[in-house]
């Protein structure tokens, strides 16, 4: 069996709908670009803009890698406009540009393709969505639940409490060595008012839940211990 690749395929929900289309379309190349570059030792072939409104790039699958994060980050700094993304992981069957994803093909790509229009076929929200899509039926159910009941708590947060979830999800994933302190220091509020909006926002379990999927999603669902409950009672 080939090496294994993190394919990643989205677009933007209701495109045509956008009142200033070049502009969104402008700002998502410029967020590609970042990506490109904040994450290049992550990158095999370069995340561009393939069909106006859809994007694609490809990740190696290697330790430390995280597909998730990457997704978040895209949604993250391309909000408020609505995008959809699917991780889809396989072989690849052509070989890699890596300047740019143009033209690539192989299983990660197919099931990254399968993964958008199964989004599509079954958006309930016009909102952002990341959906899984892997050989592991069980992982990609655990993932895409946990995913799911993440996007349900994100739906909830007001204008501000988002901004601030958003960076302290981010410092999580990054593993940043930043203090809440200076966290609220960034939005210029005190460090117990940046709490309560943590805690109203139930930003920490958005966050936990996220960490606990891309680790599923590295590392695979744990076997089951040798021993259970009952037999320590």
């Amino acid at each position: 069996m080939g090496e294994s690749y993190f394919a990643i395929i989205g677009d933007i929900v209701s495109s045509r709908r956008e009142e200033k289309r070049d502009a969104v379309q402008k700002r998502l190349e410029e967020v590609l670009n970042r990506i490109n570059e904040e994450f290049s030792d992550h990158i095999a072939a370069n995340f561009l803009i393939t069909l106006g409104d859809e994007f694609q790039g490809l990740l190696y699958d290697a330790p430390g890698i995280s597909p998730l994060r990457i997704a978040l980050t895209i949604l993250d700094q391309m909000y408020p406009v609505r995008i959809r993304i699917a991780i889809g992981r396989g072989t690849m069957s052509t070989a890699i540009n890596r300047m740019q994803a143009l033209g690539a093909d192989g299983e990660a790509f197919h099931r990254a393709r399968s993964g958008i229009e199964l989004i599509r076929a079954n958006e309930r929200h016009a909102d952002s969505s990341i959906l899984v899509c892997s050989c592991d039926e069980g992982c990609d159910r655990a993932v895409n639940t946990i995913i799911m009941l993440a996007f349900t708590i994100r739906r909830g947060w007001t204008s501000r409490q988002g901004e601030i979830s958003r960076r302290y999800a981010e410092s999580q994933f990054s593993g940043e060595r930043i203090t809440q302190s200076q966290l609220a220091n960034e939005f210029g509020i005190s460090q117990s008012t940046f709490n309560i909006s943590l805690t109203a926002s139930n930003a920490r379990e958005y966050a936990s839940g996220l960490l606990a999927a891309q680790a599923i999603l590295s590392e695979g669902i744990p076997e089951k211990q040798s021993s259970d409950c009952s037999e320590k009672r």
